[in-house]
């Protein structure tokens, strides 16, 4: 998403005076910096998501990743991250 796109919609909003403030205020406050704005944020597919996915496709890496909208690098980390394993019990304290 581009900034022009960001004032299009805030312009759509809250009106053109409005939009303008506002841009002049971000301008201000971020002083230069570059801001990327995502296009579209996709949550982290579960892990239930993902068994589905990989059935969907009979196991198929790259589909399942195209499937769930991320990448196959980031579907093979999620496949290989260690699942967490329960804290043993603590002993009970000796008084």
């Amino acid at each position: 998403m581009t900034w022009d796109r960001v004032l299009e919609i805030l312009t759509a909003e809250v009106g053109a005076e409005a939009a303008k403030r506002i841009k002049d205020h971000m301008i201000r406050e971020l002083g230069g910096l570059r801001v990327s704005i995502p296009a579209n944020h996709r949550p982290r597919p579960t892990a239930r998501e993902i068994d589905a996915a990989l059935r969907e496709t009979r196991y198929s890496v790259a589909r399942a990743a195209a499937l769930l909208g991320i990448s196959r690098a980031a579907l093979y980390n999620r496949l290989h991250r260690p699942k967490p394993q329960p804290k043993p019990p603590r002993p009970p304290l000796l008084r």
